[in-house]
């Protein structure tokens, strides 16, 4: 045991939309090359779930060949934004058998950033889906910081920097070209062609 925490390895989470990116280092051992990433499945609370997010770590568990009982947790889920979905998801650990003391930092994607700022700077999220959060710390406010926020409100709201976003308007501007409705061809159009494997993007509906 150190520093308070029943655990030989450390288990980092950076969950997105997309993907998910899992590092495991032993605290015994944590210099750069001891540390293991790998790329999981889409870990987005507010689109996978409880039940997603309970699929991805019974994928992750044996994968990495964790001891649950022996891991600390510290993991960042976009979609996770409240103290309620933390919660939720921090449950869930629990469930599948890591300690509860050990399961204490979960936050979201930007959260996390802000940790490593010592909660005192701004941090952009550009995957995809984008936010921006900015934290200021501040002994007078209860909370012990000032805390400002900007987009991250899902897919279908606008995101102007996440990459689904930015993908839907290359989509639009090519098919605004296949229809006559744009008269100026850009490159998009071709690299959506090649992209869904279509001569006609009138196709592109199914």
């Amino acid at each position: 045991m150190a520093n308070g925490f029943h655990t030989s390895n450390v288990l980092g989470l950076d969950a997105g939309g997309s993907k998910t990116r899992v590092c495991l280092v032993s605290r015994v051992d944590p210099s750069p090359d001891s540390i293991s990433t790998q790329i999981f499945g889409p870990g987005n609370f507010r689109q996978m779930g409880p039940t997603g997010i309970r699929a991805l770590l019974r994928e992750i568990i044996p994968v990495l060949e964790l001891t649950p009982s022996d891991t600390l947790v510290v993991a960042g889920f976009a979609g996770a934004g409240t103290a309620e979905s933390q919660q939720a998801i921090r449950q869930i650990f629990i469930e599948e058998g890591f300690r509860a003391d050990n399961a204490q930092s979960i936050t979201s994607d930007g959260g996390l950033l802000l940790w490593a700022l010592g909660n005192d700077g701004i941090a952009l999220v550009a995957g995809t889906g984008s936010i921006c959060i900015g934290r200021r710390l501040d002994s007078s406010d209860s909370a012990g910081y000032l805390e400002v926020r900007a987009g991250g409100y899902g897919h279908r709201l606008p995101s102007e920097v996440g990459g689904y976003r930015l993908g839907i308007g290359a989509i639009e501007a090519a098919v605004a070209i296949e229809d006559g409705r744009r008269q100026t061809p850009t490159s998009l159009y071709e690299s959506v062609k090649e992209h869904f494997s279509l001569a006609n993007l009138q196709h592109i509906i199914t």
